[in-house]
Order: C-alpha cells, then sequence, then structure tokens
C-alpha cells in the first residue's frame, strides 16, 4: 500500500514524504552529541564528587531482591564505573565512524538501497545521530543505576532499592524498544 502510494506521487511530480526522502546530513542537529558530552563530564564530576564519600570496601553487586551480594574495593568499583563510561563513548562516536569507513558493517533493512551512492550521506548523518541519542540514553541509564548503588552503600545497611532498580530498567528497556522501532521506520522497504 506504502509503495503505491509513494509511486503515485513520483507519477504526480510530488516528492516521497517522509523517510523516502533522504535528509540532509548537514542539516542534522547536534544536540545528541553536545547533550553526551555534558553527561558525560557530570558521569566524571559524579565519580569525584562521590568517591571520597563511600566506605572502603562497598558493596558492588545486589542481589535480584536488593540484598548485598558482592563487595569490591571502591577503588575497583569506580575502574570498572570510569571504564563502562568510556566504552559508551566509544559506541557513541566509534561505531558510527567505523559504519561511515567500513559499510560492509552496517546492517540495516534494505542495506543496498540505504547505502547507495545517491543515499548513503543521508543515511549515514541518522546513523551518526541515532548512535549518539543511543549513547545518551545508555549514559544516563549507567549513571543512575551507579547512583543507587551508591546510595545503597551510604546507608548504615546497605541495600539497592529494587523498585527504582526496576523502574530505570523499565524506562531504559521502552527506550531501546522505541530506538529500534524507529531505526526500522526509519529504513522501509523501497518502492517500485
Amino acid at each position: 500500500m506504502l509503495g503505491v502510494r509513494h509511486a503515485r506521487r513520483r507519477a504526480l511530480g510530488m516528492k516521497a514524504p517522509g523517510p523516502l526522502r533522504p535528509a540532509d546530513p548537514a542539516r542534522r542537529s547536534g544536540l545528541p552529541r553536545l547533550l553526551f558530552a555534558v553527561l558525560f563530564v557530570l558521569a566524571i564530576v559524579h565519580w569525584a564528587y562521590r568517591f571520597p564519600l563511600l566506605p572502603d570496601p562497598m558493596v558492588a553487586r545486589f542481589g535480584f531482591a536488593g540484598e548485598p551480594g558482592g563487595w569490591s574495593s571502591k577503588t575497583a568499583f569506580f575502574v570498572v564505573y570510569l571504564a563502562v563510561v568510556a566504552l559508551t563513548a566509544v559506541f557513541a562516536f566509534g561505531v558510527p565512524a567505523l559504519a561511515a569507513a567500513w559499510p560492509s558493517v552496517i546492517n540495516i533493512p534494505h542495506r543496498a538501497h540505504w547505502l547507495a551512492p545517491e543515499r548513503r550521506s543521508a543515511t549515514l548523518g541518522f546513523l551518526h545521530e541515532h548512535f549518539a541519542w543511543f549513547a545518551c540514553a545508555m549514559l544516563v541509564f549507567i549513571v543512575a543505576v551507579t547512583e543507587l548503588v551508591l546510595r545503597a552503600n551510604l546507608a548504615p545497611e546497605p541495600r539497592l532499592p529494587s523498585a527504582a532498580f526496576w523502574a530505570l530498567m523499565l524506562a531504559y528497556g521502552g527506550f531501546v524498544a522505541l530506538w529500534i522501532v524507529v531505526l526500522f521506520r526509519r529504513f522501509p522497504r523501497p518502492g517500485p
């Protein structure tokens, strides 16, 4: 049905709406990259502020119901935290750069059509921005879960608030589902 509608619009000399009209990558928003940079700095500030306040050793792993399940030195915990934050940055900017350098690694629906020379720039621009939004959400999730862990460690009886943790998991899972839907809707089956 959608292909017929687009074919009819083309026959009348009209431009196709939505994802079939390539976006100008030069007009892409730098907002997700700026937001990621701000979040990245806030994650480092978060680490610097919380580090001296925590007990050593600290609870680094919690069970399903929020009970302590594993201990770690606070130095080891924060080294892992900073490594995960840094890997988020690599994911945000390294994966799209790798995809631009080697398009054969890109796995999107109808890849041959969307990476054709006349659509390649718009496709790569979209992927850069889309991955940056994903990295922003991932970084917010990591910092928020880490904050729950740190607050639990500052309490006299360390216990992770399960309701808050599962709410964060549900919100992040919802974002990931929406992110995937947007990705697939951006690359529909090409018209005739």
